[in-house]
């Protein structure tokens, strides 16, 4: 495999590094000591983090070397047939010329999304003014709409596009709070657009104290909201939504989750769905307004967080959605 891979047992020692790993780290030992504690050998900090939390499912983490290569590093955990961690398999991939273009086109987009805001201010403007201007006839006023809600549809992907440039930089406010708060928030705050559609929307909290985390929580309220959204615009009247948050020991994380009785989602949607601008090619689905920017956002608020998202789904018979927000990394 031309990608580094690393293998430990489970005293933490290298059993195996390929050639690649051998040139990536640059560290003769690995050549003869095979039973030396990989922290011996390896000096990044993120990897023996990654390898050191690894467990039944891979995790993923982002690293950059002190060469300023970019890697994307899977770790998991191997376990025996009784059930017993016997060591772990980390694999890392060169993304640095990914995340080069990556950055020309958030940085093209984001000039873009600036350039687009005034023009779009001004034709908003004088669409509003139209109407003072004089008595319309009906079919003026229907084309007057149609160019009222292109503009705000417009403006309302820029402005998205700007939001995912910010939370891209990585310019986080943090702050020590409650995720309890923040969802009890977001679910108060929707509570009347879910009844507008004679929707049960409801929260499922837990009994114990939640511990406070460090967080930007202007972006994670956005997230939350961002999904509690998409479940009651995807969602038929009548049907029912369920947002829950619980503490994952195992994990040493802080699970929520939006659940809901909606369209569902096919398998092979779900691995584009958070793809940027990406909309789920189903006839109710598209007869949704939006710019395929919602869960992108989320991802990357997730993921600037060092969390992870997923989704479970079946077509008809609804979706729900995680988020998964580690409390080690504060």
């Amino acid at each position: 495999t031309p990608d580094p891979v690393l293998v430990t047992d489970a005293n933490n020692r290298l059993i195996l590094a390929n050639s690649v790993a051998k040139q990536v780290f640059g560290n003769g030992k690995m050549a003869d000591e095979r039973t030396s504690s990989i922290e011996e050998l390896i000096t990044e900090e993120k990897i023996l983090e990654l390898m050191e939390l690894a467990e039944d499912e891979i995790l993923t983490r982002e690293i950059v070397l002190p060469d300023g290569r970019v890697y994307v590093a899977k770790a998991k955990s191997v376990i025996s047939d009784d059930h017993r961690r016997v060591g772990q398999v980390c694999v890392l991939r060169d993304v640095t010329r990914f995340k080069e273009l990556d950055t020309l086109k958030s940085d093209f987009v984001t000039s873009v999304s600036h350039d687009l805001r005034s023009p779009l201010t001004l034709m908003r403007g004088y669409a509003t003014m139209i109407e003072m201007m004089g008595q319309l006839n009906e079919e003026q006023k229907k084309y007057l709409k149609r160019i009222e809600h292109g503009v705000d549809r417009m403006a309302h992907m820029v402005n998205n596009l700007l939001d995912l440039g910010r939370i891209e930089s990585g310019l986080l406010k943090l702050e020590m709070v409650s995720m309890l708060d923040i969802v009890k928030q977001v679910v108060g705050s929707l509570q009347y657009q879910a009844e507008q559609k004679k929707m049960d929307l409801t929260g499922q909290y837990p009994d114990e104290e939640l511990p406070l985390l460090k967080v930007d929580p202007s972006l994670i309220n956005q997230a939350i909201h961002n999904l509690v959204e998409n479940a009651i615009k995807y969602t038929e009247p009548g049907g029912k939504i369920k947002v829950a948050i619980q503490l994952e020991v195992s994990h040493s994380s802080v699970l929520i989750s939006v659940q809901d009785t909606g369209l569902g989602i096919s398998p092979a949607d779900q691995i584009r769905l958070f793809e940027k601008f990406y909309r789920v090619p189903n006839k109710k689905a598209q007869a949704q307004r939006g710019s395929g920017l919602g869960l992108a956002i989320v991802k990357s608020i997730v993921e600037q967080h060092k969390g992870r998202i997923w989704v479970e789904s079946e077509l008809e018979k609804g979706s729900t959605f995680f988020i998964r927000l580690p409390i080690e990394w504060n």
